[in-house]
């Protein structure tokens, strides 16, 4: 399965060619706005190990992960390392520790004024969500807030060290996103995943309780659920990715059509819209849980 990744999406994680390019832009900032020149200092000193370091580690990886056919987002994850160090090597050349001792240069170094903005920009942003989500929300999130502001006042600082040609932005920006993110691993919201979908605890314990040991279930949720099946107990796999496994392309009613045919006894897991627009003979509803319903074939006498 690991080979097989490279020329099939497995279980139906898929995407563009571009998918890890759109991961670097969302994900990178705010060192996204030192890559361009990060990435130009190590090829202009390409001769030299780290830079040639970093620039295979960067273009052959990235290089691999794009061609997959299978797409996941935590795939990028050895990328950063190396982005890292390149961004790293560009700052170190940017820091100037005059200015950390207060010695005062006579031509100071000028930083690109896109910095300034782009900062400057992101600060706005920063504390224009702090204020709606602390205040204007209907439903005010205290510790969201609390993430924002953070982040915002270490940005307004960062613009104003930039427009002051003050190296020390460094030292800023980096202790800023540092307690930034120790705020957010205390805070409810570390774990975004939980708030993507549905809770598992209810639907896994309905398939216990009317489902067969090693039994497996489908379902029309697009996407497998690592924590349903280990709850469950069970095995719940999408039921487009169950037909795509045997290199089988179908719709969603035909592929619920085929497996309520080909299984004797099936059992399926439904969203509510789809249960109403989908036939099933001797469809038997065997309890629901968080807009789900969980059906099988009712037997015959």
């Amino acid at each position: 399965q690991s080979f097989s990744r490279l020329w099939n999406p497995v279980e139906g994680n898929y995407g563009p060619i571009w998918f890890y390019a759109m991961e670097i832009l969302r994900y990178t900032l705010p060192w996204l706005i030192f890559l361009p020149q990060a990435m130009k200092l190590a090829w202009d000193n390409r001769n030299w190990s780290w830079a040639k370091l970093v620039l295979v580690w960067c273009g052959l990886y990235f290089g691999v992960i794009s061609l997959m056919q299978t797409k996941l987002p935590w795939y990028i994850m050895p990328l950063y390392p190396a982005i890292a160090l390149a961004t790293g090597a560009f700052l170190s050349q940017v820091w100037d520790v005059g200015d950390f001792y207060g010695v005062k240069h006579l031509t100071r170094k000028r930083y690109p004024v896109a910095w300034m903005i782009l900062f400057g920009v992101l600060a706005i942003a920063g504390w224009a969500g702090s204020l709606y989500t602390g205040l204007l929300s209907p439903t005010p999130q205290l510790h969201l807030s609390m993430l924002l502001g953070a982040i915002a006042l270490t940005f307004s600082v960062v613009a104003i060290l930039l427009y002051q040609h003050d190296s020390q932005f460094i030292l800023v920006l980096f202790w800023g996103t540092y307690m930034t993110l120790g705020m957010l691993m205390v805070s409810p919201y570390w774990l975004w995943e939980l708030q993507e979908s549905f809770a598992v605890k209810p639907i896994a314990a309905l398939i216990q309780q009317q489902v067969p040991a090693r039994h497996e279930i489908v379902t029309t949720y697009p996407y497998s659920r690592p924590s349903l099946n280990f709850y469950s107990d069970r095995f719940v796999v999408p039921i487009n990715a169950f037909y795509r496994s045997r290199n089988i392309l179908l719709t969603e009613p035909a592929a619920i059509a085929r497996y309520w045919q080909e299984i004797p006894e099936p059992y399926l897991l439904l969203d509510q819209t789809t249960l109403k627009t989908v036939k099933l003979p001797d469809l038997k509803a065997l309890g629901a849980a968080e807009n789900f319903v969980l059906v099988t074939r009712q037997k015959r006498p």
